[in-house]
């Protein structure tokens, strides 16, 4: 899409709290987009530490050899999925 060009969504959905809901999160998603491009400068938080952990877990895995791999990869998941249920139980304030 050329820089300026306007375009339009249609939502539709079996009922009208479903359509309701999907505009709020495309609004929300459009004005955290819109944020982004305004200040582009961003302080990292909310599972950030957490997945970087996660990450570096990971690389560790391929370097570990015998059973400790099992006890690495579990933890680095369980680091990984602390983000997603922040993000599920965290009410969405604007």
């Amino acid at each position: 899409m050329a820089a300026r060009e306007a375009c339009t969504v249609v939502l539709n959905g079996p009922a009208n709290q479903m359509v309701d809901e999907a505009e709020r999160s495309l609004l929300g998603g459009l004005s955290v987009l819109s944020q982004m491009i305004r200040e582009t400068r961003v302080v990292l938080g909310g599972g950030c530490r957490e997945i970087l952990v996660s990450c570096a877990l990971n690389e560790t895995v391929r370097k570990t050899k015998g059973q400790k791999v099992i006890a690495v990869e579990a933890f680095a998941h369980t680091l990984g999925q602390i983000p997603l249920t922040m993000q599920d139980t965290t009410p969405v304030t604007s």
